[in-house]
């Protein structure tokens, strides 16, 4: 009996303005954490303006997803030692960097008498790639951690209270 009374007294403290806040803002960094699915948008334009092939393309995508996966016990770790602010200032450095790179041998282009870009900046392109990832994950890592730390233990029961129930299983009392 007393479990309902105090679950309903927990229940109205989770959803404190900075509560809200850290939930906003978490939100807001892992849709910029996202930005490696937009490889693809712009790709093509890419390729076109460094006259490389799809399958040079294709290792600079690999790179980014490679950074996403490799990266993911790393920040798994270091988030559990010392919390979020670690990955949200790595997200900051390695996005800026890893983007910042893409755009610099873009706007570089194909260097004058050349047919495309030369080996070194293929694979500067390609490390770029696996900074974005490695970024993008950082910054979706921090932000889980950062809204779990905030709603804590005793929001469990509420979520779950949220979401639909099995049918073929009665619900317990």
């Amino acid at each position: 009996m007393t479990s309902s009374s105090s679950s309903s007294s927990s229940s109205s403290s989770h959803h404190t303005l900075p509560r809200l806040t850290v939930l906003l803002f978490s939100i807001l960094v892992t849709l910029g954490s996202g930005t490696n699915y937009a490889y693809s948008a712009y790709a093509p334009q890419l390729g076109t303006r460094l006259n490389i092939s799809h399958t040079q393309l294709n290792f600079v995508g690999l790179a980014g997803n490679l950074g996403v996966y490799t990266s993911g016990p790393l920040w798994g770790r270091i988030v559990d030692l010392r919390g979020p602010r670690i990955l949200f200032l790595s997200a900051t450095v390695l996005l800026f960097l890893g983007y910042s790179g893409i755009k610099i041998i873009y706007d570089a282009g194909i260097p004058n008498g050349e047919q495309t870009i030369e080996t070194w900046r293929s694979v500067v392109l390609i490390g770029c790639g696996y900074m974005t990832g490695a970024g993008g994950n950082a910054g979706l890592t921090g932000s889980v951690n950062s809204v779990a730390k905030s709603f804590g233990e005793g929001s469990d029961a509420d979520a779950d209270a949220n979401l639909p129930h099995n049918s073929a299983q009665p619900p317990q009392d």
